[in-house]
């Protein structure tokens, strides 16, 4: 499953679109991954520079502003383990990098994925980059680290914090302690939806690790989830059984919701359970 995936670059200020330049640089810095052609530019509100890299047609957009809010953040804050307020309040302009298509499967939705990857991690030396948003996940990252899993990516690993988000939801009348659920955002343009850790009493690092390790094999392409599958897992002591869903923890997403035998809700109906009165 594909969509238009994006890598934004926050920047100091606005730069000028060359785009021969940028496809000598991406045909420098990564000769593995293909011929890499420069196509068509358009001027305009928005400057566009177009380029072919094998099969794969990306975009870059220069926008001489800054992000709106609901760019860098959707209704669910994601976890972010660096403090980003600098680069979010001082960038003055964006460079957007973009792949996208019909649905082609997930094998070619993560090609895509790592042309936008590689095309940005390209140009970071030259820009005067503050830090990068993987649009679909609302991950905002640290230029050095954005371009440092380039390596990795060129070796057949997925760079996954950099392209999922997860975010931590506590359900009203509950405190943080009692139950806690998790999210994903950026999941959806590789296998068509998001996984839900439906809430259940565990700490924030047990939540975000049993999402994650699933998120993994899902990307990796070694599970497929199905309603009413059972996980085990005996490494990580993972015990959930799947409920396929529709705006469930969130109005505007279908997932796959991930509930344990000590969840809050029940695991057919996803209905809360009853509260114990306390003794």
């Amino acid at each position: 499953m594909s969509g238009t995936l994006t890598a934004t670059v926050l920047l100091e200020q606005p730069v000028d679109l060359d785009i021969a330049a940028i496809a000598a640089a991406v045909s420098h810095r990564f000769p593995q991954i293909g011929h890499v052609k420069p196509g068509m530019g358009q001027y305009g509100p928005r400057e566009v520079a177009l380029l072919q890299i094998d099969g794969a047609h990306v975009a870059i957009t220069l926008e001489r502003w800054r992000c709106v809010p609901t760019d860098l953040t959707p209704d669910l804050r994601p976890v972010r383990g660096w403090n980003c307020k600098d680069a979010v309040e001082q960038h003055r302009a964006r460079l957007t990098v973009s792949c996208g298509g019909q649905p082609a499967g997930l094998e070619w939705a993560k090609a895509q994925a790592a042309a936008v990857h590689f095309v940005t991690a390209a140009l970071l030396s030259d820009l005067p980059a503050l830090a990068v948003l993987w649009g679909t996940g609302y991950v905002l990252a640290p230029v050095v680290e954005f371009s440092g899993a380039s390596k990795g990516l060129l070796a057949g690993r997925i760079p996954m914090p950099l392209w999922l988000g997860f975010a931590t939801v506590v359900p009203k009348g509950f405190d943080a302690e009692s139950a806690l659920g998790v999210v994903t955002y950026g999941l959806r343009p590789f296998v068509g939806y998001e996984l839900e850790l439906a809430p259940r009493p565990c700490t924030a690092n047990e939540a975000l690790g049993s999402v994650a390790a699933i998120a993994r094999k899902v990307l990796n392409g070694t599970t497929d989830l199905k309603d009413g599958e059972r996980l085990t897992d005996g490494e990580t002591d993972q015990d959930l059984t799947v409920r396929e869903r529709n705006f469930w923890l969130r109005r505007d997403l279908s997932a796959r919701v991930l509930v344990a035998p000590d969840a809050v809700v029940e695991v057919e109906s996803l209905r809360p359970r009853p509260r114990r009165a306390a003794a």
